[in-house]
């Protein structure tokens, strides 16, 4: 401790020469701030996938009680895709289309929850086992005069 006081929040509860990282050493970690970076953004990706993916399946489960079939792949000949549909018919394609988003999205976002964590705990054991500087010998017996 200097006599200006401790220089992290950790100093002070640990002591000078202690193994936990300061704070400024966690915002400095790239691996630290990507990770968790990433990891925010996964888990919004994943909410509102979610979200969104569950209003629109509600909307196909509608349509197929009410008759509507998805059609195979490869069935478009030119007169089905030219054929206008009803206003119903088209709010089913579009919500179909929608899940097939927002699945996307959802898996998508637990891919960089899974990321952002393995990079933020990477992150966090390369600082945890980080060495400590060496120091010169004039350094530490400024330190040490400092204490005394």
């Amino acid at each position: 401790m200097s006599i200006r006081g401790p220089s992290s929040p950790t100093e002070s509860r640990l002591g000078r020469g202690s193994t936990v990282p300061g704070r400024k050493a966690f915002y400095e970690s790239k691996l630290l701030v990507v990770g968790l970076s990433v990891s925010l953004l996964g888990a919004g990706n994943w909410l509102m996938g979610s979200l969104k993916f569950s209003q629109y399946q509600k909307i196909v489960e509608e349509g197929i009680e009410r008759g509507f079939k998805p059609r195979p792949p490869g069935s478009g000949s030119v007169t089905n895709v030219l054929r206008l549909e009803s206003e119903e018919g088209e709010r089913y394609n579009i919500a179909r289309a929608r899940v097939d988003l927002y699945h996307v999205v959802l898996s998508g976002g637990r891919l960089m929850v899974v990321l952002g964590l393995l990079l933020t705990a990477s992150g966090w054991l390369r600082l945890r086992w980080r060495k400590p500087a060496k120091s010169s010998p004039g350094r530490e017996a400024e330190q040490i005069g400092a204490l005394g």
